[in-house]
């Protein structure tokens, strides 16, 4: 994970949403990104 990913993770802990993972949920579901990445 590079530095910065990890500084983001730090200093807003439990609010950074992994872009690799809504790829993998986001399979067969017709919602919005950001509506998945707020129930995330």
């Amino acid at each position: 994970m590079p530095a910065l990913d990890q500084k983001a993770n730090i200093v807003f802990a439990g609010k950074v949403v992994r872009k690799d993972w809504m790829r993998k949920v986001k399979v067969g579901i017709n919602d919005p990104v950001y509506v998945l990445e707020y129930l995330l």
